[in-house]
């Protein structure tokens, strides 16, 4: 049970170091040695538990997304009684929607997505399908 204790909170460490050095620096001018350096751990943990900066990047990728769905998921909360309670709950929940994606983490986040996505398709169409598309689906 430990090994999962230390192994979550190893993972979790490089996976917020990356997001600083990441957004900081983007994703080409990012080494893995700063990454190393912040989370204090070894360069041999990021590649046991993610595999490179690739994968580190999409594995940060997926899990900022998933933390925007569900923030937004969390807000249904549309009312039908009357015109009025469906014009404030969708008031509400364009406010708290728009607040969300715009918080500087996941608007830099989109940024990076954006400034890769031609040589590093895989990203930007995970990106998408997991937040985007999965919100607009739902």
């Amino acid at each position: 049970m430990k090994t999962n204790h230390n192994y979550d909170d190893t993972r979790n460490r490089i996976l917020e170091a990356a997001e600083k050095q990441f957004l900081t620096y983007g994703y080409d001018s990012t080494r893995l040695e700063d990454i190393v350096r912040e989370a204090r751990v070894s360069k041999t943990a990021i590649y046991k538990i993610f595999g490179g900066k690739r994968e580190l990047f999409l594995a940060l990728n997926d899990a900022m997304v998933d933390g925007l769905v569900k923030k937004i998921k969390s807000l249904n909360t549309l009312n039908t009684h009357s015109i009025d309670d469906i014009r404030q709950s969708l008031m509400f929940f364009g406010n708290k929607y728009i607040s969300a994606l715009l918080q500087e983490h996941r608007l830099s986040l989109f940024r990076l997505n954006l400034s890769i996505a031609t040589r590093f398709q895989d990203a930007a169409k995970n990106y998408y399908q997991f937040g985007p598309q999965t919100i607009q689906d739902s």
